[in-house]
């Protein structure tokens, strides 16, 4: 069975949000942060930090609601961050675990 989960990116601080969909969370984050050191040439790929992400069992679903949420205003964004990561830390290294 396969997991699909919507995810949202924190650039810098608590800067640009960026909301996407990926079928390997772990995968995609990992690529996304090589890319972006191949293309700066230091650790600054590490600003950008998994700060939310929610599962789902079908791509329907989750496609459904990252569109839901590219439609949000950015306080309501930040809300739904800062309910369950009020630290803004970043999840990726527990999805290591």
């Amino acid at each position: 069975m396969n997991t699909f989960a919507v995810y949202i990116l924190a650039h810098g601080g608590r800067g640009s949000l960026e909301v996407g969909v990926s079928m390997d969370l772990v995968h995609t984050i990992w690529t996304l942060r090589r890319q972006k050191t191949a293309s700066v040439g230091t650790d600054l790929a590490f600003a950008e930090r998994l700060v939310w992400f929610e599962e789902f069992d079908s791509a329907e679903a989750a496609l459904k609601r990252e569109r839901e949420l590219h439609r949000w205003q950015r306080s309501w964004l930040f809300r739904l961050v800062e309910q369950e990561n009020p630290l803004w830390l970043d999840l990726y290294p527990n999805l290591l675990l």
